[in-house]
């Protein structure tokens, strides 16, 4: 006699497991809801960016949720991400609309370290950009400012960024530097006419710029009054205070590394035709020879300072 087939009900191990599948189903919509409900709660703007159409507007703001999502981590788990923006120059234009949103980036992700490069001076301290970016003014990025006096410090404020300005300049920050540089009854010692010839001659260099300075108010202690002619060259001031500060032999192995793009010190002295590296070492510590660790040749001099070394046609051993 054949036996009936068991029912899906009458068989005591498929009912265990509809209903362990049923438990588990619950219980993980249960810790989604959960989830759900702390994401909204947690996240200021989640509520608002689900029901937002996602067009630019609502897009640029997710941000927001990753650095929230980033908070969340586990303090062993916790890390600091790093992204570098280099040659931010090139977003500027007169609508400003990409640097719109990555300083909305910057701004929305506030536990995320962010290194911007470029050759100009950060200007979103600047009041006067108020209407083209969401955030300006030295309230809101105080380390941007370039004085912060009188500017209120909100409490608790973690830093919302530093200026760090290195070498070669922008025409732009040439000119703002020789402006503040020398200050006489709140207006720019140097004309406009000689802020533009020395900024022309000094390829960003600031070493030229402080060179530039110093010339200029040497003129005037003569009682004669500066004119642009005066810095249309290629500085041989530059040249003639730089070699003064060396010995004979840093002199020689400066000229010799001038012929060079770049060069490490083995080099410098054999292009030298020295036969020590005892110059070498000391030259590469001035602060006319740049330095890249990473590089193959790690030292270089200046564009200007090469072109100045080359063309020298006033020292008495050129």
């Amino acid at each position: 006699m054949a036996e009936e087939p068991h029912t899906v009900l009458g068989d005591p191990g498929l009912v265990g497991s509809a209903a362990q599948q049923l438990t588990s189903a619950l219980v993980s919509a249960l810790r989604d809801r959960q989830a759900r409900a702390q994401a909204l709660a947690g996240a200021t703007r989640t509520a608002a960016l689900l029901e937002a159409t996602p067009d630019l507007e609502a897009l640029s703001y997710y941000p927001h949720l990753l650095a929230w999502d980033l908070s969340q981590l586990p303090a062993k788990m916790s890390v600091v991400p790093v992204v570098l923006l280099d040659t931010f120059e090139d977003t500027g234009d007169r609508h400003r609309d990409f640097e719109w949103l990555l300083q909305r980036l910057v701004w929305l992700m506030p536990n995320v370290f962010f290194i911007i490069g470029g050759r100009s001076r950060l200007p979103w301290a600047d009041p006067a950009l108020h209407g083209q970016l969401d955030w300006t003014g030295p309230a809101a990025w105080p380390d941007l400012a370039t004085s912060t006096a009188g500017v209120p410090q909100p409490r608790g404020a973690v830093s919302t960024g530093r200026q760090h300005l290195i070498g070669d300049l922008s025409p732009e920050d040439c000119e703002a530097h020789l402006a503040r540089r020398l200050v006489q009854d709140g207006q720019p010692l140097i004309s406009a006419d000689i802020r533009a010839a020395i900024t022309a001659r000094s390829h960003g260099l600031p070493l030229h710029l402080d060179l530039a300075v110093s010339r200029f108010l040497e003129i005037r202690r003569t009682g004669r009054t500066p004119i642009p002619a005066d810095f249309d060259c290629t500085f041989p001031a530059l040249l003639a205070r730089t070699l003064s500060d060396l010995t004979p032999e840093e002199r020689h192995l400066l000229r010799s590394v001038a012929l060079l793009d770049a060069f490490d010190l083995d080099l410098a002295t054999q292009t030298a035709g020295l036969t020590h590296q005892a110059a070498a070492p000391r030259l590469a510590e001035r602060p006319l020879i740049s330095e890249n660790p990473y590089a193959l040749w790690p030292y270089h001099l200046h564009r200007a300072i090469r072109s100045a070394v080359q063309d020298d046609e006033h020292s008495d051993d050129r």
